[in-house]
């Protein structure tokens, strides 16, 4: 049961920063990308916790091997994926003229994209001995 509620609750976190996005201020395109972003993320996770509750309601371990190989790929490549993620953010930023905490923010969303899109890769292709 405990090992869904944690993704449940980043769920209603982001939700919860989605409104508030909307509530702050005028909305600009750089929110609209951003909010695109999140609702990507807001997906992925649903998608985690639907499978979760799966696994939970046919009585299934919360972590079993596969489970646990399965993050831990999904992790190692989006680590991989990330490191190239934030060179392109270095290069963008001398580019364009965006504030810091802008370029932060949309790295961050971005480190999170990429960890659920390569989660749903692994996840519905299946790991593959090598």
């Amino acid at each position: 049961m405990k090992s869904f509620l944690i993704p449940l609750f980043i769920l209603a976190a982001l939700l919860i920063g989605v409104l508030f996005l909307f509530l702050a201020s005028p909305v600009t395109t750089l929110d609209i990308i951003q909010l695109v972003v999140i609702v990507l993320i807001l997906a992925g996770t649903a998608i985690f916790v639907l499978d979760r509750y799966r696994s939970y309601k046919r009585k299934e371990p919360a972590e079993d091997e596969y489970s646990k190989s399965l993050n831990q790929r999904a992790s190692a490549v989006s680590f991989y994926i990330s490191l190239f993620l934030w060179l392109a953010i270095m290069i963008l930023s001398n580019r364009l003229q965006l504030c810091t905490e802008s370029w932060i923010t949309l790295g961050i969303l971005g480190m999170a994209l990429t960890n659920i899109v390569v989660w749903c890769y692994f996840r519905f292709r299946g790991l593959k001995s090598e």
